[in-house]
């Protein structure tokens, strides 16, 4: 864990490039979970791939090695900052694929990342504000956001183009930064509750025809939009711990919380594999699980939900259950600045249903 000490690090002559770059490890370096995915001990082939017990294959998603040997090779400091639950085995991978070389600071354990960020910076001496950190997970880009390090939030496998995209030229534009949002957490996501909101909206929402307005009778047209997104989680939830009963406290935004608090790791590596593969389902339709679930959960917020019982809603739904008019009433009420993105949430919702009812309960 940042054995190597640090020295005087090296600056970057140019100020938009980063001074040191660091990388969470799963789903960010590599397609699976340390401490979920791989039985214990790794082993390295001769055929130089990596196993584990049962003889299943691990490798990095493709190209990684390639373009952390060129940072390497140009002088930049790397770190691993990694918060899984077995170290050892994030360890071995690291080791069998040859690349601690390239890491000179590897932060590699249980907690807040805020805490191997801070020993980062101790070993490193460079400033948050000069790093730039690439992770799968919300919660980890908001934790060191704050503490004024640049994030990129990895939504597709880790690239090269990725890289770029963050790394020079472009690092002001596509990272947010205290110029753009007055922090650097990722703009699109942080300012997303004040884009949906009605009161930073004034502006009066569309008319809808009088056969619309037949159909709405009376409704309040927010809580509709509302619903359609609350009965968008239920489903996610249901597709990805269909054991639980009782969702109170939670959203598909912290749906993580919910599979941790499994006992049975089967379990939890079970809900961790469901997830993975509904938001694979869901990519065509251009969602993003990390902003689209930050979406929806503001968007029900912000709007609230039919405040009638079950049987009520049950009973108007005979009325609502018309896709085409669902679809005006969306594009007839939210911001044109969200209009695109929380289209797809409902098609997503559409997709889930798979022909059946979309008021489900």
């Amino acid at each position: 864990m940042g054995e190597e000490s640090a020295g005087a690090p090296t600056s970057s002559t140019d100020p938009r490039k980063p001074s040191l770059i660091a990388f969470d490890m799963d789903y960010t370096l590599w397609p699976f979970h340390a401490d979920t995915n791989p039985y214990p001990p790794l082993r390295l082939d001769k055929d130089g791939k990596i196993r584990d017990r049962m003889n299943a294959v691990f490798a990095p998603y493709p190209g990684v090695g390639d373009f952390l040997e060129e940072l390497h090779e140009q002088g930049t400091n790397l770190a691993l900052v990694s918060r899984t639950e077995a170290p050892p085995v994030g360890k071995d991978m690291i080791r069998y694929l040859n690349w601690t070389r390239f890491f000179k600071y590897q932060e590699i354990y249980p907690g807040k990342k805020t805490t191997h960020f801070h020993k980062i910076r101790k070993d490193s001496g460079v400033e948050f504000k000069d790093m730039l950190f690439f992770d799968d997970e919300y919660r980890n880009i908001r934790d060191i956001s704050a503490l004024g390090v640049t994030c990129f939030y990895v939504e597709e496998p880790m690239s090269r183009s990725l890289l770029n995209k963050a790394k020079i030229d472009q690092l002001t534009t596509l990272c947010c930064n205290s110029q753009s949002t007055g922090s650097n957490g990722p703009c699109k996501i942080t300012e997303t509750a004040t884009k949906c909101s009605k009161k930073s909206n004034p502006c009066e929402p569309a008319k809808l025809s009088a056969f619309d307005e037949l159909i709405l009778d009376g409704l309040d047209r927010y809580a509709v939009i509302g619903e359609l997104l609350f009965q968008f989680e239920r489903r996610v939830f249901t597709c990805v711990v269909p054991k639980c009963q009782r969702f109170y406290g939670y959203a598909v935004r912290n749906i993580d919380q919910l599979i941790a608090r499994e006992d049975s790791g089967l379990d939890r590596a079970e809900f961790r594999c469901n997830l993975s593969k509904l938001n694979n389902k869901l990519r065509p339709f251009g969602y993003l699980p990390y902003f689209h679930s930050e979406l929806s959960c503001a968007i029900i917020n912000e709007y609230g939900v039919l405040a009638r019982s079950a049987s009520e809603i049950r009973a108007m739904s005979t009325r609502l259950e018309n896709t085409p008019f669902l679809r005006r009433l969306i594009c007839a009420t939210i911001p044109s600045n969200l209009l695109s993105d929380v289209l797809v949430l409902f098609d997503c919702l559409l997709y889930l249903c798979d022909g059946g009812k979309v008021f489900c309960y």
